[in-house]
């Protein structure tokens, strides 16, 4: 059982590290692509660019990898896959910041951001996939944090003129080859059993070289029916919270009372807050979705704030703290729905791209539509209104919630199946090493038995399971009730 649970650690870990290696480099290239822009175009255009068209090529780019791994999965669920979409994002990177001038570091940047897009979809379903639903909050809000904090203090050397040296493209380059090393090290995103919520059995293909990670437990239409109301939800609930948190954000960011304020220490704030929210989170799905309701309203308070202050660098700390629930909570539900359906899997990433796409509108509409700041507040009022209604009739009508579930471990469901099909103990202990993934040869070494006697147990648990291959096998184990 030790084996079991330190096996279970190490991959959170593993896909811990995946998260903060990638998110660090591209997190930090993104910030390197926005301090050069400044030399070549104002403020304004700026922060069009990158928290516009980088943040619209992000979302086409997490939308491309669900399209592609429900069309083609066999390419798209491959490991070697997303190694070789980061090495093409090397030279992309190098040429967006190497390349000194403004129209070719928008270009570069582009096409860079859209393949930050199908990291964030890599990366994300990955950790949905082989990390307990019950950790995901934690590993990616730690991931995320250690990322964050990481890329600020790059502006420690030297200030911000280290972000657009040259030198920056070497530290990337060593991160984006940390995070291929780590993806080398994991798996292949596990094979979609027949998709039933959305295309009824087409797109999806099927292989032997792996064996699924989970299996939809029911494909009844009762249940299909349920999958897509909580789908739908969470697509209403996502995309209101992050109208009001990015509208929120832009009201107090632009008073006065923000030109003095200490934003290295509201990152500070912010890591915190992700790793507090990843696992309150954990902890109770409610209770997280609860205080990340509960969240929204800071905008509006630390509006009040900062409107009679000369330095709000309390109010934004706060405020960044907040928002680190709302960054977690917008990955973890759209994580948990591979629970309900495993063909959703690849959604991991769907709450991540409706928050950039609500970003954009609101950044596209502020930069051609002067608002007034009273104009602003009520609408973020209203709009938290409507949010505050649709939840508690979604409470009242116990529409199916993200809670973790108790897994049954590896070591029973084992113990189950070997008792159903009469496998002997030796039988049961080869059974478990196959899933495992160990060899004859390290089977044969591990129990002091010849290859050959493992083959002749093998050919044995096959007949009594009535499977044709050691996948086989593993699979019925694994789906059987």
């Amino acid at each position: 059982m030790d084996k079991i649970r330190g096996m279970k650690n190490n991959k959170a870990i593993l896909y811990t590290m995946l998260v903060a290696f990638c998110f660090f480099y591209t997190g930090s290239a993104y910030m390197s692509q926005m301090y050069l822009l400044t030399d070549y175009y104002s403020d304004e255009m700026v922060d069009l660019i990158t928290s516009g068209l980088n943040y619209f090529l992000q979302a086409a780019g997490i939308l491309l990898f669900i399209f592609g791994i429900r069309k083609s999965s066999r390419f798209f669920r491959k490991k070697n896959t997303f190694i070789l979409l980061l090495l093409i994002g090397i030279p992309i990177m190098a040429c967006m910041l190497l390349i000194k001038n403004g129209p070719a570091i928008v270009i570069f940047g582009s096409l860079f951001n859209l393949l930050v897009g199908l990291y964030f979809g890599y990366y994300l379903c990955m950790l949905s996939a082989f990390v307990k639903p019950g950790d995901i909050g934690k590993s990616y809000g730690f991931s995320y944090a250690v990322a964050s904090v990481g890329t600020y203090f790059l502006t420690l050397i030297d200030g911000s003129r280290f972000l657009t040296s040259d030198s920056a493209v070497f530290v990337y380059i060593m991160f984006a080859l940390f995070t291929i090393m780590t993806v080398y090290y994991g798996e292949d995103i596990p094979i979609l059993p027949p998709d039933e919520i959305f295309t009824s059995n087409k797109g999806v293909e099927s292989s032997t070289d792996t064996v699924p990670a989970e299996i939809d437990p029911s494909s009844s239409p009762e249940h299909i029916a349920t999958v897509k109301r909580t789908f739908r939800w969470l697509t209403i609930f996502i995309l209101i919270m992050s109208f009001v948190s990015s509208v929120g954000s832009g009201l107090y960011l632009s008073l006065p009372g923000t030109s003095n304020v200490n934003f290295t220490l509201a990152r500070a704030f912010y890591a915190v807050g992700l790793i507090c929210a990843g696992f309150i989170i954990d902890k109770s799905r409610q209770l997280g979705e609860l205080i990340t309701l509960a969240s929204l309203t800071y905008p509006l308070i630390a509006t009040t704030i900062l409107f009679h202050s000369k330095n709000g660098t309390l109010a934004v700390c706060l405020s960044y703290l907040f928002i680190g629930f709302v960054a977690v909570y917008r990955v973890v539900a759209f994580s948990d729905l591979k629970k309900d359906s495993a063909c959703l899997l690849p959604f991991a990433a769907f709450g991540l791209m409706l928050s950039r796409i609500v970003d954009v509108v609101v950044m596209v509409v502020f930069y051609f539509v002067t608002v007034p700041l009273i104009a602003q507040l009520l609408v973020s009022t209203a709009v938290y209104s409507i949010l505050l209604v649709l939840f508690v009739y979604y409470m009242l009508n116990k529409l199916p919630k993200a809670e973790p579930v108790v897994e049954e471990s590896e070591e029973s469901i084992l113990a189950r199946f070997a008792k159903k099909y009469n496998l002997t103990a030796r039988e049961a202990e080869i059974l478990g090493c196959i899933k495992d993934g160990l060899s004859d040869n390290e089977i044969s070494e591990k129990y002091f038995i010849s290859k050959s006697t493992v083959r002749f147990h093998i050919s044995n648990l096959l007949k009594k399971t009535e499977c044709s291959s050691r996948v086989d096998a593993v699979r019925k184990m694994q789906t059987e009730k």
